[in-house]
């Protein structure tokens, strides 16, 4: 398990952060320092990078404004 990647989906990332998986979209779109892996035949499905999204919540404990909900 050390060292392996862990990419979830984005009703995940929904779930995680109390957000709408709309606006989950809307950050793994947004280019906002995630790592987003497309998925599927036509490249649709997304998955962000867990280690992005653990320092994403480190920043928004410590205030952060550039992660906002809207």
């Amino acid at each position: 398990m050390a060292g392996e990647e862990v990419w979830l989906t984005v009703p995940e990332v929904a779930r995680r952060f109390r957000i709408s998986t709309r606006t989950a979209y809307r950050w793994a779109n947004s280019g906002r320092g995630m790592r987003v892996l497309r998925t599927g035949p036509t490249g649709r499905g997304i998955r962000v990078h867990r280690a992005d999204l653990e320092r994403i919540e480190r920043e928004r404990q410590w205030g952060s404004s550039s992660w906002t909900a809207a």
